[in-house]
């Protein structure tokens, strides 16, 4: 895998997590 792959990857669970945890205390 290419560098930028994986921290793009990481990115999006990050916010994927971010998200949900937004989502669920709203």
């Amino acid at each position: 895998m290419e560098r930028h792959t994986v921290y793009f990857s990481i990115f999006l669970i990050i916010s994927y997590i971010l998200y949900n945890l937004l989502n669920s205390s709203l």
